[in-house]
């Protein structure tokens, strides 16, 4: 596969953190964006030196693995060994070095680390820029390791690796078992939950509600439109260049984006029209939120629902934002 249009997928970080300095003050925009990019560091070298073997160290057992990804072929399971029945943790592609892999098949191991590293990025920026300004730097940093080599890792390979969750339809005739093409819940509902339980355990709620309030400067309403925007057409580029959805004919790429499309359209509409109806004026951080709302709460179920529903997912979601 050829690896340029992935590197669109970087947009999805990106966006991420034009989100979120839509809404700093100056000084906090400062010192924030250095640590944007100090968190995508760490747990690019996390991701690489363990979370990828964790996550992926066992897709190659998945019987629709592509055959470049077949030295990837080695998962625990408190049931089974290393069989791929009841996986938990991959044992293979630590420091992405596959020891099994056959010559010229550690490409698409290296391309298959690539597409995923935005997604982990990404889930990794979301609790560290609510935590900057207001924990310590030590402690945004450890949380950032722990996303990208522990946390994150553990529930892909759950999902997307071949472990337990995807594997419930033919373990115990569950359906399709789990699946979620686009990350809601493996990336974006797990940073969530990573930044609530951050949140609560070292009780900043409250400083921050103590904060003086920013009127935002001409230039942030811009931002976090734009950040919108950019994570859209990352998170697209991510998901039509994902090597292990290609295989899977069950899914429909084309379908997928059309939907997801469309629930994030709705999902702004609606939450503009919220913020206009209660302030009287449009609320740009709020638009763009709602946005990428629409975006995550369309991304597993995108392949799957009709024209309707998708926009019906959408507006629910962007008027609970």
């Amino acid at each position: 596969m050829d690896i340029a249009p992935i590197a669109l997928a970087y947009l999805l970080p990106l966006g991420v953190l034009l989100i979120s300095w839509g809404s700093w003050d100056d000084d906090r925009a400062r010192s924030n964006a250095t640590a944007g990019l100090f968190v995508m560091s760490l747990a690019a070298i996390a991701y690489a030196l363990v979370g990828f073997g964790l996550q992926f160290g066992g897709v190659g057992l998945r019987p629709d693995a592509p055959i470049g990804l077949r030295g990837l072929d080695h998962m625990w399971s408190p049931v089974t060994g290393s069989a791929q029945g009841w996986g938990v943790l991959g044992l293979e592609g630590f420091l992405l070095n596959v020891q099994s892999a056959l010559p010229g098949d550690t490409a698409q191991v290296y391309t298959l680390f690539f597409h995923q590293l935005p997604i982990v990025m990404a889930a990794a920026l979301i609790p560290a820029l609510a935590l900057s300004g207001r924990a310590r730097v030590f402690t945004v940093a450890i949380l950032s390791i722990l996303t990208g080599a522990f946390i994150v890792p553990l529930i892909g390979a759950w999902t997307w690796g071949g472990g337990w969750l995807s594997t419930l339809g033919s373990d115990v005739n569950f359906g399709h078992g789990f699946v979620d093409p686009g990350g809601a819940g493996v990336a974006f509902m797990t940073a969530g939950l990573i930044t609530l339980a951050a949140l609560v355990a070292l009780r900043v709620r409250k400083q921050a509600a103590d904060e003086p309030a920013q009127l935002p400067s001409i230039y942030q309403p811009l931002r976090a439109i734009a950040g919108a925007i950019l994570f859209g057409l990352g998170w697209l580029a991510w998901l039509t260049t994902d090597p292990i959805l290609q295989i899977n004919r069950s899914i429909d790429l084309s379908m997928a984006a059309r939907n997801v499309l469309l629930g994030a359209a709705a999902a702004t509409v609606l939450a503009t029209a919220y913020g206009w109806f209660t302030t009287g004026k449009p609320d740009p951080l709020l638009a763009a939120r709602g946005a990428v709302a629409g975006w995550i709460a369309m991304t597993a179920a995108a392949p799957f629902v009709p024209t309707w529903a998708a926009l019906a997912i959408g507006a629910i979601a962007g008027l609970w934002t």
